[in-house]
C-alpha cells in the first residue's frame, strides 16, 4: 500500500449515543470513501454494536467523571495493522494513540480531545508524552 493511496478523516464527533443505525451509516461512509482510519472525539459512554464495523477495529479510550474525560476513539482498516500504544493513551488525558504500518514504515496516529477548560499543564503533559 502506498501512502498516496491512503484517505483518513479526522472528525469532532458527539457520538455518546450513536445508534446501529448512526453506525451503518458512518461505517458506510469510510467505506464508500475509501476512509482507513477515523478519529473520533466525545465518544461518551458508546459501545460498538456487535457486527459493526466489519474488517476494522476499535481502539477507544473510555470517559472517567472523575478526570473530567469524555472518550476518544480511532476506527481503523485492519489492513493499516494497528496497534495500540499503551504507553502513550494509559493516561489522564483524551487521547488514545496507534501505530500503523505503510510500505512497511510505522506511523502514529491519534485521536485527542481538548476541552476547552484544558489547562496549559494538560498540552504540555501531551507534547511530553509524544517526544
Amino acid at each position: 500500500m502506498k501512502l498516496k493511496e491512503i484517505s483518513m478523516i479526522f472528525s469532532q464527533l458527539n457520538i455518546s449515543k450513536m445508534s446501529i443505525n448512526s453506525e451503518m451509516t458512518l461505517d458506510k461512509f469510510m467505506d464508500e470513501n475509501e476512509i482507513l482510519c477515523m478519529a473520533l472525539q466525545e465518544t461518551g459512554t458508546w459501545i460498538p454494536s456487535v457486527g459493526s464495523f466489519k474488517g476494522k477495529k476499535i481502539f477507544q479510550n473510555k470517559p472517567d467523571k472523575l478526570l473530567g474525560t469524555a472518550g476518544v476513539a480511532l476506527v481503523m482498516d485492519q489492513t493499516l495493522q494497528p496497534e495500540i500504544i499503551d504507553e502513550l493513551t494509559e493516561n489522564d488525558l483524551d487521547a488514545i494513540w496507534c501505530q500503523i504500518r505503510i510500505s512497511g514504515t510505522r506511523h502514529l496516529v491519534g485521536s485527542v480531545y481538548c476541552r476547552p477548560c484544558n489547562k496549559v499543564n494538560d498540552s504540555n503533559k501531551l507534547l511530553e508524552d509524544l517526544i
